[in-house]
């Protein structure tokens, strides 16, 4: 139920300047997408779900409205756009801190970790700020970090068949309380008589697409596709994997990962793809970012950071087989990767970087592996997994364990600075938002950021998808290769469903 004002007049004198409005509404017939739908007029910018259903984790999903300001940055240069007050400082990730921390935020305490905060991605590249590493020019660079506020959150609680409209009410320094309240209280009706409306109109064209989407894996040769796009040949990736264990021998890393570019035009609208790659890959990190000028659409399995409660969690993934045919072929994958050394012990250094890293951020002695090398399953591959935890020390925030955790090892290598130093090395391009984080800075102080893989970025009519894998010393060139092609698969195939190749899909034979 909404505040009266005169609760809401209470909560300013007591010097919250940030005070959540709330409505729950029982829309068993909606799901966020068709609820996204309702919205996607350039009012709706963010659309975040989760397929790891039965736990808090795939509980909710969150669509975000009503961008109030936007902040990006490329090296040194950090724009804000929305709004003229804000402190600056020291860098961008700096600059969002301060930002959030302008507001004093009241609301019901039984909603979720995210009912509002700072949305957004930071691409690989900003590691440049962190470690010792070259920033090299690039004609057409993606931006550093970016992160929006919205004004409003719907939040789609799928225990409870329900959606809760949270309109945040703002108090300017100086402002009307009243005017504030009166405000957001039309904002929030307004929401929900936009959700109580008939349903706009679908297309039986789109409709048909994304429920057809999984039967055309056995039309599509996405291999083929795959390597037409790659900026690596089987050759020229074969002597990445070659270089790469010269370093590993002569002493210089553990190992790296090096990954492929897949590149190519689109027309593609982002819901559309966002849907297709959903029902191709559910995955516990479901995501559709629109900035304005770009769009990210992922389906990502792996966490890189979590922090609520205090408590910092990775969960690194190390270790890939496809899926088999059926139950008996998924078993005899499980029990060869489970018996596979080389995948264990190169699952294992992961995991050690993972505990590493947590524990530059926590409280000593805190720093746990919950759960090591299980065998998780995903829609086209099964990983190997683990989850470690610790508690974050007094005096840090969200922000001390992002940078701590970034980039995940797992898209880097060990140690992580020569790794990342040799990546440089081997790829032509910089790597944009692959191998980065996306997720959100919640006004709680809580964050929740998926690595950014199995995911396509859009831009200036232009499609990237990219793919790595860890390198050892006893890799095989052609296995790496096609490992990558494999990650890529889902993302690549999405495309092609939504929007085909100018010279037509290419069909298995």
């Amino acid at each position: 139920m909404a505040l009266t004002f005169t609760e809401f007049q209470a909560l300013v004198d007591e010097g919250f300047n940030t005070i959540a409005l709330t409505e729950t509404l029982q829309l068993d017939r909606d799901t966020p997408v068709s609820i996204y739908q309702r919205f996607d007029d350039g009012r709706a910018f963010c659309l975040l779900e989760s397929a790891a259903l039965g736990d808090d984790t795939g509980r909710y999903s969150f669509i975000g409205l009503d961008r109030q300001w936007r902040l990006h940055s490329l090296g040194d240069d950090v724009r804000l756009e929305g709004r003229d007050d804000a402190p600056r400082a020291d860098g961008a990730m700096a600059t969002l801190r301060s930002l959030l921390a302008t507001y004093r935020t009241h609301a019901p305490a039984d909603l979720p970790s995210f009912f509002g905060g700072a949305v957004g991605f930071v691409t690989y590249d900003y590691v440049r700020q962190l470690e010792d590493l070259p920033r090299d020019d690039d004609p057409h660079p993606w931006p550093d970090v970016d992160f929006s506020f919205p004004g409003s959150v719907l939040i789609c609680d799928h225990l409870r068949h329900s959606t809760t409209v949270v309109v945040l009410a703002t108090v300017a320094e100086g402002g009307s309380p009243r005017d504030a309240y009166d405000v957001a209280t039309a904002h929030l009706e307004s929401i929900v008589a936009t959700l109580l409306a008939p349903a706009p109109q679908t297309d039986p064209d789109v409709e048909r697409m994304v429920a057809t989407a999984p039967t055309q894996r056995a039309r599509i040769d996405v291999r083929a596709i795959a390597s037409r796009l790659s900026n690596f040949t089987l050759e020229q990736y074969r002597d990445v994997v070659v270089r790469a264990r010269e370093y590993i021998f002569a002493g210089d890393i553990f190992q790296v990962v090096p990954s492929q570019q897949f590149t190519r035009p689109t027309t593609v609208t982002p819901l559309n793809l966002y849907r297709v790659l959903r029902a191709l890959n559910p995955s516990p990190y479901m995501y559709l970012v629109d900035t304005g000028d770009s769009q990210i659409v992922g389906a990502s399995p792996e966490m890189l950071v979590r922090v609520e409660n205090r408590e910092v969690t990775t969960r690194p993934i190390a270790g890939t087989r496809p899926r088999g045919a059926n139950e008996e072929r998924d078993r005899e994958l499980e029990a060869e990767i489970l018996g596979d050394d080389k995948e264990i012990a190169e699952h294992v250094m992961l995991v050690d970087l993972g505990r590493n890293d947590v524990g530059r951020v926590s409280v000593p002695g805190t720093v746990r592996v919950q759960r090591l090398a299980h065998v998780e399953r995903f829609s086209h591959l099964m990983h190997l997994v683990s989850q470690v935890s610790g508690r974050l020390r007094d005096g840090l925030d969200a922000f001390d364990a992002f940078d701590a955790l970034f980039p995940a090892g797992t898209l880097s290598g060990a140690p992580k600075v020569r790794a990342m130093q040799i990546i440089d090395e081997f790829e032509p391009v910089r790597r944009g938002p692959y191998g980065g984080a996306l997720g959100y800075f919640s006004l709680r102080g809580d964050a929740d950021f998926a690595i950014t893989i199995r995911t396509v970025a859009l831009r200036d009519a232009t499609a990237t998808v990219q793919a790595g894998g860890g390198i050892v010393a006893d890799s095989q060139p052609d296995f790496e290769y096609q490992e990558c092609i494999s990650k890529a698969s889902a993302p690549l195939l999405a495309l092609e469903i939504v929007d085909p190749l100018a010279s037509g899909p290419l069909q298995k034979t």
